[in-house]
């Protein structure tokens, strides 16, 4: 009788993103026995995607992307690095005084647009 075997288990490599397909619907006792075919050398990790890369390297996706895209994060300026330095230096007293002047509002979008 035939018995219905993944592609996954025919193979001695892995594409990542085959594999992340394949894992989707994947019970943990399934992930679990990929898992250890991955640890134990059965089965190699071919091109993992960018996710799969991050997670392994446990540096963040974005940082990733930027990587891969050849983008480089821009040099702050010497005021930025003035007040970066100002609020690394400040009292929390000091530090709430500046956002309650500045507004809350703004200084959360302007941190949303540096992380972003």
């Amino acid at each position: 009788m035939l018995t219905r075997t993944t592609s996954v288990e025919l193979q001695d490599t892995v594409d990542g993103r085959g594999l992340s397909y394949q894992l989707r619907g994947a019970t943990p006792r399934q992930r679990a026995k990929v898992a250890k075919d991955l640890v134990t050398g059965e089965k190699q990790l071919h091109r993992p995607t960018r996710k799969q890369a991050s997670s392994i390297c446990k540096v963040s996706l974005p940082l990733v992307s930027a990587v891969m895209n050849g983008t480089k994060k821009p040099e702050p300026s010497r005021a930025s690095m003035i007040c970066v330095t100002w609020f690394q230096q400040a009292s929390p007293e000091a530090r709430t005084a500046f956002v309650t002047e500045c507004g809350v509002a703004e200084v959360w979008d302007a941190l949303a647009t540096a992380v972003s």
